[in-house]
């Protein structure tokens, strides 16, 4: 794993030397740059492996699915990160395949689950979306009310389909929307060691 990430951090390294060279950027947006090329190359990586690991368990429709919601609901409102490159590997595996094991196994009317479910999570997201971290803040007024109003339509289009659509999808649209919903909380955030960043500016 240690060889992995020095290899990534080489390709991020060097991909932002060469942005350096070819825009003549400052030191400050070269570490923004390859701070964004490092999560995008770990991120494709750890997406990767989920989706093999999906299709040898022939479950990849059901998992694309779980992955596309997530990562929706995650740029919109938010929520608590990993210390850790593997903590990261490990709690995006339980989330993803958790909510599709248990959209198979789950048996409540989705109807009623939705019922239930949809206030929870729009009460969750008005309290504290976007839910930012100290390393990653949401800089302006503007921009959290973007991603505000977009996580509340979004999750109000999810919940909307889970009524229509057929089980296992619709199990899998809720699931994953209440676990991004559970990641913004106070309590899971002093859990993992987070901090809310809530850095404003006009």
């Amino acid at each position: 794993m240690v060889i992995k990430m020095l290899k990534i951090s080489d390709i991020s390294e060097g991909l932002t030397d060469i942005i350096k060279k070819e825009m003549k950027v400052d030191e400050t947006k070269a570490e923004q740059i390859e701070y964004g090329i490092y999560l995008f190359i770990s991120e494709t990586i750890k997406i990767a492996a989920v989706l093999i690991l999906a299709a040898i368990l022939d479950i990849f429709k059901y998992t694309v699915i779980a992955i596309l919601v997530f990562g929706i609901h995650r740029g919109l409102i938010g929520g608590v990160h990993a210390k850790t490159h593997w903590g990261c590997f490990l709690s995006y595996n339980v989330i993803v395949f958790g909510t599709v094991f248990l959209s198979f196994h789950l048996n409540i009317n989705k109807i009623i689950m939705a019922l239930v479910l949809y206030p929870i999570c729009m009460l969750i997201a008005y309290l504290y979306a976007p839910a930012d971290i100290l390393n990653k803040p949401v800089v302006s007024k503007k921009q959290r009310r973007y991603l505000r109003r977009g996580g509340f339509i979004f999750l109000t289009i999810v919940f909307t389909l889970a009524i229509f659509i057929p089980q296992p999808y619709s199990n899998i649209l809720m699931i994953i929307s209440i676990a991004v919903c559970i990641m913004m909380l106070p309590i899971i955030y002093k859990i993992t060691g987070n901090e809310y960043g809530r850095k404003e500016v006009v």
